[in-house]
């Protein structure tokens, strides 16, 4: 795969580039991302390019899809026709705005394909749980929130067209906009493998 900039995936996520430096960082400190640091002195934050996931961050994601098995894997599957509803009591918690859910909420309702209704059902179960986590500041809550929005956006498209890399870091780099909040990061570790098997990110080279 080609390489993606810490900028590109800030413009990909619609984020300020300074917090996506830091979670990109700490998936490649970890071995879990494939990329160059390539910061110049006086730079405003540090700069990478991403070439792919390590097989350490295929290995945790493996270890994410695994989790949950005590539901064989997946969430149990919506009932009634393939439509999903994100509750958007009040029409903001934080910073987090309405027509940020409703378009999240109309991307997976235009999901298609293998293992789609799980991973709707996935998606919808985990923002619902980080939308009523008040463990969360408004921060983590908007950048956990709009990150699934991206994940979602690439769920509408074809197999061929998404952006497997931004997938990847995506998936990986989601739970450090939780962390210190339980109920949210037990519904991402739960939910997240639904999430994996639909992109099936673990065939990734």
């Amino acid at each position: 795969m080609s390489a993606i900039s810490v900028a590109e995936v800030a413009k990909t996520l619609g984020e300020e580039p300074v917090p996506i430096s830091r979670a990109l960082g700490r998936l490649l400190d970890a071995g879990q991302l494939k990329g160059q640091n390539v910061t110049t002195m006086g730079a405003a934050y540090r700069e990478s390019y991403i070439t792919g996931i390590t097989s350490a961050g295929l290995r945790e994601v493996e270890r994410l899809r695994s989790q949950g098995s005590a539901t064989g894997g997946h969430p149990a599957p919506l009932s009634g026709p393939p439509s999903v509803v994100i509750n958007m009591s009040g029409g903001a918690i934080g910073s987090v705005s309405g027509p940020v859910l409703a378009n999240i909420q109309n991307h997976l309702n235009a999901a298609a394909g293998r293992d789609a209704e799980e991973f709707r059902a996935a998606v919808t179960e985990v923002v619902n749980v980080i939308m009523a986590d008040h463990q969360l500041g408004p921060t983590q809550r908007t950048n956990a929130v709009e990150a699934i929005e991206e994940v979602a956006v690439q769920g509408t498209l074809p197999e061929t067209r998404r952006k497997h890399g931004v997938i990847a870091a995506l998936l990986l780099g989601i739970p450090a906009f939780l962390e210190n909040a339980n109920q949210a990061a037990e519904a991402w570790h739960t939910y997240v493998p639904a999430i994996v098997q639909f992109f099936s990110v673990v065939k990734l080279p």
